[in-house]
């Protein structure tokens, strides 16, 4: 992140990155990123170029569900530890957001918003990218959903009560 920030054409903005509740670094590819706006919800897609060392938009996207005309307030970002897909909490909303990672350009495709925990802060991918738990700070419980392999749709499985304001989500393999 570093590099990116230094980089002398800012592929993104100051003013996008100092509001950023998450970033998500593709592996895999050259170099790239993508901030989502805490106060926006929305991201920027950058790379940068191999030959000139420099950064360019690739995409914007959001992270909103189709028609939301609140004040947004993004949370979390993950991108599942396949490389495939990358999810992204939305607070006000108390959604969380799907994209498909193309894996050649990074390029996202929207995927969908499934409804979660209220106030979603945390959530994490398990070490297999199959499931994904979620927390909301104005919930008391966690909901863990199934990732359809194919698709990288969500699909609720279950709530567990976890006593009151999680909001964080740790996946430990114990093998």
């Amino acid at each position: 992140m570093t590099e990116m920030m230094a980089a002398g054409d800012k592929g993104i903005p100051k003013s996008i990155m100092d509001k950023a509740e998450g970033v998500a670094v593709f592996p895999g590819l050259i170099k790239a990123g993508l901030g989502i706006g805490g106060q926006r919800g929305h991201g920027i897609l950058s790379s940068r170029d191999a030959k000139s060392g420099t950064w360019q938009e690739v995409q914007r996207t959001s992270a909103l569900p189709p028609g939301f005309t609140g004040k947004p307030w993004a949370a979390d970002l993950h991108l599942s530890p396949d490389g495939r897909f990358l999810y992204a909490s939305e607070r006000t909303t108390s959604t969380i957001a799907a994209f498909k990672v193309d894996a050649t350009s990074g390029k996202l495709t929207t995927i969908g918003s499934v409804d979660t925990e209220k106030q979603p802060r945390g959530f994490n991918i398990d070490p297999g990218s199959k499931y994904l738990a979620a927390v909301g700070e104005l919930s008391d419980s966690m909901t863990v959903y199934g990732i359809d392999q194919g698709t990288g749709a969500l699909t609720k499985l279950k709530s567990y009560p976890v006593g009151k304001k999680p909001n964080w989500v740790e996946i430990v393999d114990l093998k």
